[in-house]
């Protein structure tokens, strides 16, 4: 089994072995120092460059590689804020989330504006609500989300979660979670209409009697 195949949720843990199979680089999102895997990253800044460049769409990223601990914060933050249904719907529980393999990214597009105007969003918080409430209400933000969805399997990426597969992944929709497996298998999983979990299980089951276990499948406990 391809390992950017690999598989983190509610029943499938983060364990560490699987983790030192991948190379990983520091990375600076809104929360502070984070990590990305090698050629999630690459892949990334390949896909803000053309986004930037054809369509004038600035992709920010809000949250990269998370440690358990983090993952405690942010589950915690939410449980406090949200309350459990909301939060059990859609934050992960430390060890389950797919931000600790590094090879997932919540992303935020915006439109590319005049580098004086971009300094003055930068340092003036109101100003930044202004402009991100004013693409919300005009539709801008889904226009840019959709040309976002149409062109990451080009660049390795999946759209991870969406509302009809809940039932599967456990969690709601979320069209700023992105999910790096490789431009080959971004298409397959893509044109298939898959899931990450449906496409990994038609796979093993596709595997001939005796095979190995593959990365895919449950190994360690609990969350750490």
């Amino acid at each position: 089994m391809d390992k950017y195949l690999w598989i983190v949720n509610k029943q499938k843990h983060y364990n560490k072995e699987a983790a030192e199979k991948f190379n990983y680089v520091p990375y600076q999102d809104e929360d502070g120092e984070s990590f990305l895997e090698e050629k999630t990253y690459a892949a990334y800044n390949e896909l803000a460059e053309y986004l930037k460049q054809t369509y004038g769409i600035v992709l920010e990223v809000i949250s990269a590689g998370r440690s358990l601990e983090t993952q405690q914060s942010v589950y915690d933050h939410f449980l406090a804020k949200r309350g459990q249904e909301w939060t059990e719907n859609h934050v992960a529980l430390p060890g389950t989330s797919e931000h600790h393999t590094g090879l997932a990214l919540d992303v935020n597009p915006h439109g590319l504006k005049p580098k004086m105007v971009q300094k003055l969003i930068d340092k003036t918080p109101a100003l930044k609500r202004y402009f991100d409430k004013q693409e919300r209400e005009s539709g801008k933000l889904d226009e840019m989300y959709h040309t976002l969805h149409n062109v990451l399997p080009y660049y390795g990426f999946i759209l991870r979660y969406t509302d009809d597969k809940k039932p599967i992944t456990g969690y709601n929709g979320e069209r700023w979670h992105i999910r790096f497996v490789g431009k080959e298998l971004a298409k397959e999983i893509t044109d298939s209409g898959l899931c990450l979990e449906e496409f990994v299980k038609k796979l093993e089951q596709q595997k001939p009697a005796g095979g190995g276990s593959g990365m895919g499948e449950e190994s360690g406990g609990p969350s750490m």
